[in-house]
């Protein structure tokens, strides 16, 4: 009972304030179980929700047993995200089948394969809690070969070709009312570094993005509830030199105003090196809310830094925050009810994913992934 009155004081008060600050953070979770300090963080700071990693995974049944005592702790219902997108980046393959890589779908050129891997993606989230897939990637496969975190996890070079399979993807995981979130805008495809080291910069007009990189997402623009911004610096968009996560410019002036996005805005992540080794991440998350996001993602140092970065954007103006509260709000009445889990459903859906596999690689052919096998990046390991 005191459990109960603590968390219905909570969130009278989360309801009534328009200047918390946690109701803006998807923040990680420091390992496979719950322990009493972060579970005294999530009281106090109230996120929006978490985004889960392979250091949360060792088990179904510990999985779902995990999301669901972080769903008790919130008077709400609160995001569940992770990177499921398949290939090296699906967290689940810890404890089931690794799903096809995008380059393979690609490569099998058949919407009706994404589409079904999409389907498969989004049950097999819903078994253990989920209800938000950062994915699909709406970057264009490089040209360059420079190591840039892209390798494999794109459909392919032609625009309209992964618009559709993008497109199958998201219709596929709606089935299973998971929500999608493209990837990454402004665009990663011209960065010769990866992000989570360094801060990449390209030098690409607007009218030279929106004749390529920029056609995956202004296809999809009124398709995906959310869009993901990347740690990417262009000075023809953005002439201060700013990071997109952090520029207006981009946010608010490219992707609201001339595509007409008017789903939610989630950075990438702030604990990344082509943000962290140029600001101090209270500046950057303010910076990130002010420029147009409304969902800030806090993977990694989250139990130091979390209730400061909520400090600092409450500080900002009241009516900004308002707006983006209003739009998280206006996500979450799309949330499903998590659904029953059982290990003979997680098994069957695991042996359809690899079902799957077999069929995408025989259509398309075993290839190397983009990039060959001598680049690495965090983004694989997390």
């Amino acid at each position: 009972m005191l459990v109960s009155t603590t968390k219905k004081r909570i969130f009278d008060y989360w309801r009534m304030s328009s200047l918390h600050g946690g109701q803006f953070l998807i923040i990680g979770v420091p390992g496979p179980t719950l322990d009493p300090e972060f579970e005294k963080l999530v009281l106090s700071l109230q996120p929006a929700g978490f985004i889960l990693f392979a250091r949360n995974i060792t088990g179904a049944r510990q999985l779902r047993t995990l999301t669901d005592q972080l769903r008790a702790l919130l008077p709400y219902p609160p995001f569940f995200c992770l990177d499921q997108e398949g290939g090296r980046v699906a967290r689940l393959k810890t404890i089931g089948t690794e799903p096809p890589s995008a380059e393979e779908l690609g490569r099998a050129r058949d919407p009706g394969l994404v589409r079904q891997h999409g389907e498969l993606t989004g049950q097999l989230l819903r078994y253990f809690g989920f209800n938000w897939n950062l994915a699909p990637v709406l970057d264009l496969t490089p040209d360059h070969g420079q190591p840039n975190s892209l390798q494999g996890r794109t459909f392919g070079k032609d625009p309209q070709a992964v618009a559709l399979l993008a497109r199958a993807f998201v219709e596929g995981q709606a089935r299973w009312s998971v929500l999608s979130c493209g990837k990454h805008f402004p665009g990663y495809t011209p960065a010769r570094l990866d992000p989570h080291f360094e801060l990449p910069q390209v030098d690409r007009s607007i009218e030279e993005l929106e004749a390529w990189e920029w056609r995956p997402f202004a296809s999809l623009i009124h398709e995906l509830p959310t869009l993901m911004v990347a740690h990417i610096a262009n000075p023809k968009l953005d002439p201060e030199g700013l990071p997109a996560t952090l520029s207006s410019r981009v946010i608010e002036e490219c992707l609201r105003k001339r595509l007409g996005f008017g789903g939610c805005v989630v950075t990438d992540d702030l604990d990344m090196g082509a943000i962290t080794r140029h600001f101090p991440l209270e500046e950057a998350a303010s910076r990130a809310l002010q420029a147009g996001a409304d969902f800030l993602l806090l993977c990694h140092s989250f139990l130091t830094t979390a209730e400061k970065i909520a400090a600092a954007l409450e500080k900002l103006p009241s009516a900004m925050l308002e707006e983006r509260a209003a739009r998280i709000e206006r996500l979450r009445a799309r949330l499903p009810e998590p659904i029953p889990f059982s290990h003979e459903d997680c098994a069957s859906c695991n042996d359809k994913i690899a079902q799957l596999r077999e069929e995408v690689r025989k259509r398309g052919g075993e290839g190397k992934e983009s990039g060959g096998d001598t680049f690495s990046s965090p983004v694989e390991g997390y």
